[in-house]
């Protein structure tokens, strides 16, 4: 006998020897649980695991307020309330749901089926109570899945497309003028609150010395792209409207059948600048964008952003919501940081990108400033709608940048951010320039509690004026000018009738919250600690980024084959679930490893001590081009002598 022949004589009587239930057939054929439970994973859900989900579940408290809406809408439509009990209900498929995500299966009909059909044990049926439904009679359980989920998911679907056909243009600019905008705006309430209160539900599983409600947020929105890639026609540019193409030799109009209605085209590469279609003008490249959906996500990040992040918890989630790419960017903000405060947060500081800083102060700023929420942020720069240099001032005292200032300011320190940002100086120049210009800088006399209003103070009064100005009288408690490092206020740098500017007459001057509010932050923008403050948040955000769509795989539409932006919602929802339980049970996961190693006298060696800098490779040689304004560099082709 060959020794091919006896391993697999040996094998045969292994699996002879096995008990029943865990025989292998030795010939051509597969198990009968692969056959029941069709092609995908074949392990079995048992009761723990059901039970674990079951009771966070109740703890988000997310099945209540369905069944609440539920019979809102029953009543709201004359409908007569009760009516035949549903096989499958919002708890049951809500529990197979999130256990589907966290082992990364997908967010299908099809699985949710197949684990009510051959993957829970006979005790995980009876915690779910749907052990009755196992009477040896046939039952369509992709069909009684499919109508547990969109039960669920009809609560807050504000479109209400009971059938997912797609339309054509007449048909489509037909039923969107007869929208009830207002029950849209409900629904898609709804369906934030339900993403949100899963959010809250994942922070509780925490350890209870790792949670916090005082925290600093980032907030930034990442892309999911859309089950179907048929876009709308092109639009014009200033109207904003579809134009409808016909068939040059027919004169018939050409039909345009959108399946995803609320998704958007976007563009492929994140550094393209202009990221609206309708902006481009006629016919667009199809293979530059995509249509997707819009997910916004608010996630906490390091208080101190010099602290050691050894053994600190994991960043996560706090607030997230789905939208539409270019529409109500601002609003979906406010909304998710009203949710936030509804839920009891105290929100140190919210940092964001340029993008944000461009949002109108109507919709994004000033409601910030109402709620009393700092932030940090960067500008935009360029030739055109540029947010840096000098702006509208209050009392004759200039804006530049983010602060109020003198008004004898050089003017060359008033627009060193926007000479940095159009290259004609060098960084070590705007730094230098920077610095100086802090002795100009309006001092704050005190605060509103309510952040209505501030008053500012002329730097040359006081005890500790930075800057001396003939205009006014030292302070006698002043160091006298002769032994003081202050500048010197010259009246050729003065603006003409400064003596009738409030600034220089007053001793204060009242900034009310609307005032600069677009442009106004926590920290002096490009200092020291504004840099550090803003690079953590951001970086922070893009890793979670990379991690949804990596491991998370969000821009995988063939996981989540659903239509509609109330479906894409709910999945975007467990998606935002497993990110943030994944995170905690790896961080819980490394302490009980850390915890195991400490004990057997095998504590893991740091690569490098608390106060050495660990260079990325790419830095130590130079290859890392990440500057404001890079030198530049030309490629020519090797010489070869």
């Amino acid at each position: 006998m060959s020794t091919y022949e006896s391993g697999n004589a040996w094998d045969a009587q292994v699996a002879a020897s096995l008990p029943p239930q865990r025989r292998v057939p030795t010939g051509d054929s597969v198990t009968d649980r692969e056959v029941q439970a069709g092609a995908g994973a074949q392990s079995l859900i048992d009761a723990d695991l059901v039970l674990t989900w079951l009771s966070r579940v109740h703890m988000s408290k997310v099945v209540t307020r369905i069944q609440g809406w539920r019979a809102e809408d029953r009543a709201a439509s004359g409908a007569a309330p009760g009516g035949r009990k549903a096989h499958i209900d919002d708890t049951v498929i809500l529990v197979i749901a999130l256990i589907l995500v966290i082992e990364n299966s997908t967010v299908r009909v099809r699985d949710m089926g197949r684990v009510l059909e051959a993957r829970l044990t006979p005790e995980a049926r009876e915690v779910l109570g749907i052990s009755h439904l196992y009477d040896g009679k046939y039952r369509d359980w992709y069909f009684l899945a499919f109508r547990a989920l969109h039960r669920l998911i009809d609560t807050f679907d504000g479109w209400n497309r009971k059938r997912w056909a797609s339309m054509t243009y007449a048909e489509r600019t037909e039923w969107e003028k007869n929208l009830d905008l207002d029950h849209v705006d409900k629904m898609r309430a709804r369906g934030e609150w339900f993403t949100n209160a899963l959010i809250e539900m994942t922070l509780m599983q925490q350890s209870r010395k790792w949670r916090r409600k005082r925290t600093a947020l980032s907030v930034d929105q990442t892309t999911m792209r859309a089950g179907s890639q048929q876009s709308r026609w092109a639009r014009d540019r200033y109207t904003k409207q579809e134009l409808p193409m016909q068939n040059e030799y027919t004169g018939k109009e050409v039909d345009k059948p959108v399946l995803e209605l609320e998704a958007d085209l976007f563009p492929r590469k994140k550094s393209r600048k202009n990221r609206d279609p309708a902006a481009e003008g006629g016919t667009i490249k199809a293979s530059d964008w995509e249509m997707v959906f819009m997910a916004n996500i608010i996630i906490d990040v390091r208080e101190d952003p010099d602290a050691d992040k050894e053994g600190a918890p994991p960043q996560l989630i706090r607030a997230a919501s789905l939208g539409t790419p270019n529409k109500r960017t601002g609003e979906h903000t406010i909304a998710l940081v009203d949710s936030l405060l509804d839920r009891g947060y105290d929100i140190t500081r919210l940092v964001f990108d340029r993008g944000y800083s461009q949002l109108t102060t109507e919709n994004f700023h000033q409601p910030l400033a109402d709620r009393n929420i700092d932030v940090v942020k960067d500008y935009k720069g360029g030739k055109h709608g540029s947010q840096l240099g000098i702006s509208n001032g209050v009392g004759g005292a200039p804006f530049a940048d983010d602060r109020f200032f003198c008004a004898g300011t050089p003017k060359h320190l008033l627009e060193t951010g926007k000479n940095f940002d159009d290259g004609t100086i060098t960084e070590e120049q705007h730094r230098k320039e920077l610095l100086q210009r802090e002795d100009y800088e309006l001092h704050l006399h005190d605060r509103a509690k309510d952040g209505s209003k501030m008053r500012f103070a002329c730097p040359a009064l006081g005890p500790s004026p930075t800057v001396d100005c003939p205009l006014r009288e030292l302070h006698f408690k002043a160091k006298p000018s002769e032994e003081a490092d202050r500048p010197q206020i010259y009246e050729r740098d003065m603006p003409q009738l400064a003596d009738e500017n409030r600034v220089c007459c007053q001793n204060t001057i009242t900034v009310k919250a609307s005032d600069n509010v677009k442009n106004r932050q926590k920290l002096r923008w490009h200092s020291k600690e504004w840099w550090r403050t803003y690079r953590v948040g951001r970086n922070a955000m893009e890793s979670l980024n990379d991690t949804v769509k990596d491991d998370i795989e969000l821009d995988k539409s063939s996981h989540r084959p659903m239509r509609g932006m109330a479906a894409q919602q709910f999945a975007f929802a467990l998606l935002m679930v497993a990110t943030n339980m994944k995170r905690i049970i790896e961080f819980e996961h490394q302490l009980y490893i850390l915890d195991k190693r400490t004990q057997e006298g095998r504590p893991p060696q740091r690569r490098k001590q608390k106060h050495e800098l660990l260079q990325r490779r790419r830095d130590r040689l130079g290859r890392s081009n990440y500057k404001a304004n890079p030198d530049p560099v030309k490629l020519v082709p090797l010489q070869r002598t």
